[in-house]
């Protein structure tokens, strides 16, 4: 075996422990970033479905259950859509939430 061919046995083998490393990494965080992602994703809907429960409510004459329902409905079907991994008393806190947030923007302005 020359020097040439040990260079390359020692590069393939290198490339081997780099897979190796990239794999585990990638099983390892994969899953966290897509929850970080899930969550923005969310948020978001939970923040828009918040904010049409308010506009249709005041239109409508809904009472604060009504856009509750409303909004829980918006999120449900955008879960199920989307194939988000959240239960249904995760999707109600994010509900409650948005809504708080919004209720705090309008005492800001």
């Amino acid at each position: 075996m020359d020097l040439h061919d040990a260079l390359a046995l020692l590069l393939w083998i290198l490339g081997l422990v780099l897979i190796g490393a990239g794999t585990i990494l990638v099983r390892r965080y994969g899953p966290l970033v897509r929850a970080g992602r899930e969550y923005q994703l969310l948020w978001a809907v939970a923040t828009m479905s918040c904010r049409a429960a308010e506009q249709l409510g005041e239109t409508h004459g809904w009472t604060g259950q009504d856009k509750k329902a409303f909004a829980l409905d918006v999120l449900k079907s955008a879960r199920d859509r989307l194939g988000l991994a959240v239960t249904d008393a995760e999707l109600e806190a994010a509900i409650e939430a948005a809504v708080r947030e919004l209720h705090q923007e309008e005492r800001r302005q």
